[in-house]
């Protein structure tokens, strides 16, 4: 990890512990709103673990087998609005 993005993760982690809005912090520590705002970005993206495995869960589609099928056997359609069908 660069020197820059471990300085500010560690604004980020520090930040994290307080009460104050990110502008608040960012102008109390002398640091760029807006990048401020771009760090904790970049720390969320690299400390997410919302796609973790544990997450994600595993389907056994019944009667499937190697057959033809024409119609999706399984489907999900996502918050977003985006399908999902498996054949």
């Amino acid at each position: 990890m660069g020197n820059k993005q471990s300085m500010m993760f560690e604004y980020v982690e520090q930040w994290q512990q307080t009460n104050l809005t990110k502008k608040r912090f960012a102008e109390e520590h002398q640091l760029s709103v807006y990048s401020f705002r771009y760090w904790c970005d970049m720390y969320k993206q690299t400390h997410d673990n919302s796609l973790s495995e544990e997450n994600f869960i595993e389907i056994h589609p019944e009667n499937m087998g190697r057959q033809k099928v024409h119609q999706a056997q399984i489907e999900m359609t996502l918050p977003n609005g985006v399908q999902i069908k498996i054949y």
